[in-house]
């Protein structure tokens, strides 16, 4: 399985002590970060199988863990109007990365269907702590960020609906309807579609200068990720 998420269906005469030395490797970067020699890591953590290898663990150990388990607390305070606890689990959650998974190999499906899992929960922390953010009247100081945002997820419509909200909100209705009109020329250019009818009502409410917009929350994101249950291997 391994040799095979590395090097496809084309292995080299070597793929197996290749293989071998990257798990020397990796042990030795856990011993390293736990402070114990690598030989204890090849015993109790990283270890030698039958079928390959096993990594043995509690999940707090895990960055990924503390990662998921602060997403779903987030998730469960924001269910229950908790604004404040949501926009602090889900930065706490944030606060794990280092930033983009970068692989510098090719990887397989399985690493690669993993990595994406893992891109797209984060993407849904951020949308949610932005969320939270919003509910708190914290709209001023969420600019910039949203500003970088929509410039890298150039055509994603929730975080452009809650840019629009927090300029509206910041007294800046002329930027809101331009970041409309801007993703509205892109998704026409790049997708031949039309935005989606959540971000046009809220761009028809802006128009009309709707007072109940300054609690209207953003279009409604995607379904959140499933639910992670965490679990010691």
């Amino acid at each position: 399985m391994l040799v095979e998420e590395l090097w496809a269906a084309n292995p080299p005469s070597t793929a197996l002590n290749t293989l071998q030395t990257y798990i020397f490797q990796i042990r030795k970067l856990i011993a390293d970060a736990l402070g114990v020699k690598t030989a204890q890591v090849a015993r109790d953590i990283l270890i030698t199988d039958t079928a390959g290898y096993i990594l043995r663990g509690g999940c707090h150990q895990l960055d990924v863990c503390e990662f998921e388990d602060l997403m779903n607390r987030g998730r469960d305070a924001l269910d229950n109007d908790d604004h404040v606890g949501a926009a602090e689990l889900f930065q706490r959650a944030l606060e794990t990365w280092r930033g983009p998974i970068a692989l510098d190999w090719q990887s397989g499906r399985a690493i690669q269907a993993h990595v994406a899992r893992l891109e797209e929960q984060r993407l849904y922390a951020l949308e949610q702590r932005l969320e939270a953010c919003l509910a708190l009247e914290r709209h001023r100081e969420m600019l910039s960020e949203l500003a970088s945002l929509v410039v890298e997820h150039h055509l994603h419509e929730s975080l452009h609906a809650k840019y629009m909200i927090a300029l509206y909100r910041a007294g800046r209705v002329s930027d809101a309807l331009t970041v409309f009109r801007s993703l509205r020329q892109r998704m026409m250019d790049e997708l031949g579609i039309e935005p989606s009818a959540a971000l046009q009502a809220l761009h028809r409410a802006m128009l009309s200068s709707d007072p109940g917009l300054a609690s209207t929350p953003a279009p409604t994101p995607p379904a959140p990720p499933a639910r992670v249950l965490a679990s010691e291997p």
